[in-house]
């Protein structure tokens, strides 16, 4: 039994609904209250966790109507207090020191900017109405030029001046992110002409190439598995330099800029077989062997079981694995995975379902089973969603899935940028900054 308020019948086959007053109610105390004592570890994350909570406030329409206009200049002040002097803005305000503490390099490497931080900070900004013209551009895009390494890649951190050594592994979730910040901050129209001025492009393109893994999928770094989250950076990279086709299906014909139809291809497929009917639900005994049940699961998450890798699956989720999802018999509740398998997850039917909507691919996965999923299993009463059935909410999950119900056109929600994770009312105000030529 679903522990979303708005979930559908099953029995009567009524489809579940996105209850929006209660979504909205979950994110003004997500703005407004403490959060709870799981969230302390990532208090050097609070300009993530709050671009999300304003993303989703937006999406619901709710960010104006809950929030006064005082409000959201204390909500920008308190952003641009994190601002770093040397470029690019700090997660969180914790490690600013002050700057009579920060004249030497060796204090300096203490207080870094990330470039995390800083695409959410932009961007959390924008979603307040903010025009960016506090923002030291320049300087930002010097700092982030450093953050490159020779293999294309992108670190997370760079303090200390020019010669500061790069934090932060080389990684495809870096890259996104720092492509991202160019595309705001550059002062080119086009994306793709504002971070050619900023990266080196062709070794960015090629470590990008060289991070698809033999089965179709993007590792975030060469040589690792798979994964839909590095996908979906990875893709936003190339849609963001004009590195896809145009065509919803592509041509077979050369083109020495674009990425290749066998590329598209074996990531499409790969792409296509993230969504799965096998779930976790600590509440839904049926699917563990009684006898086993308390020895063939653990609990990492209080109160979520996780099965076993010892034991051989239970008959129910061999039947899961089995299932024509496409046959007569399609179950009710279909999510997606982010990795071979894996059960569901929440942020997978973002991850995996905003990246085949750049693609123009969105018709691979069954939609309507995705979002039975998301309103029927992850929903949860109190407003938000889960990681899994049965599990609390948290932000980056309940965030993703607006997103991704918005990138379906659920009603109620506004329409929203898949690459940006903003909704199309805020990228319009990024495209028109005041820095941005018009030719």
């Amino acid at each position: 039994m679903s522990q979303a308020s708005s979930a559908g019948d099953k029995t009567s086959g009524k489809a579940p609904t996105l209850n929006i007053a209660l979504h909205t109610r979950y994110w003004v105390r997500c703005l407004k209250t403490f959060l709870p004592t799981g969230y302390q570890e990532q208090d050097s994350s609070r300009l993530v966790l709050a671009f999300f909570i304003l993303t989703s406030l937006d999406l619901l329409g709710g960010l104006e109507t809950h929030t006064t206009p005082a409000e959201r200049a204390d909500y920008i002040s308190f952003i641009y207090s994190c601002q770093h002097p040397g470029g690019g803005f700090r997660s969180f305000p914790g490690t600013d020191f002050g700057l009579q503490h920060a004249t030497t390099p060796e204090n300096a490497r203490w207080d870094p900017a990330s470039v995390a931080g800083t695409y959410f900070a932009l961007g959390a900004l924008a979603i307040l109405g903010d025009d960016l013209s506090r923002v030291r551009r320049q300087e930002t895009l010097d700092w982030i030029r450093n953050l490159q390494h020779p293999d294309g890649s992108f670190g997370d951190l760079a303090a200390g001046g020019k010669n500061a050594t790069v934090d932060g592994g080389q990684d495809v979730r870096f890259c996104f992110l720092a492509v991202l910040v160019c595309a705001i901050v550059g002062e080119e129209q086009s994306a793709s002409e504002a971070v050619g001025k900023c990266v080196d492009v062709d070794r960015l393109k090629q470590f990008i190439l060289d991070s698809q893994t033999y089965d179709g999928g993007i590792a975030r770094k060469p040589n690792c598995e798979s994964h839909a989250g590095s996908t979906y950076c990875a893709i936003s990279v190339l849609k963001l330099l004009d590195l896809l086709p145009t065509d919803a299906i592509p041509s077979l014909a050369e083109n020495t800029n674009q990425v290749s139809p066998t590329f598209l291809q074996n990531l499409l497929h790969w792409l296509s077989h993230r969504q799965t009917t096998m779930l976790y639900d600590y509440r839904d005994t049926d699917i563990f062997d009684e006898e086993d049940d308390e020895e063939d699961h653990t609990s990492d998450t209080p109160g979520f079981a996780v099965i076993n890798a010892t034991p051989a699956l239970p008959p129910s989720l061999l039947a899961f694995e089995r299932m024509d999802l496409y046959s007569s018999d399609r179950p009710i509740t279909a999510g997606l995975n982010g990795r071979v398998n894996k059960p569901a997850d929440t942020c997978y039917s973002f991850w995996a379902g905003a990246t085949l909507a750049i693609l123009g691919h969105g018709n691979l996965i069954d939609r309507d089973a995705n979002r039975r999923y998301l309103l029927d299993k992850t929903q949860h009463r109190i407003g938000g969603f889960g990681k899994f059935p049965g599990v609390p909410p948290d932000i980056l999950h309940s965030a993703l899935a607006l997103a991704c119900l918005a990138i379906h056109g659920e009603p109620g929600l506004k329409s929203v940028d898949p690459v940006f994770c903003v909704s199309k009312e805020v990228k319009a105000r990024l495209d028109k900054v005041t820095w941005k030529r018009r030719d």
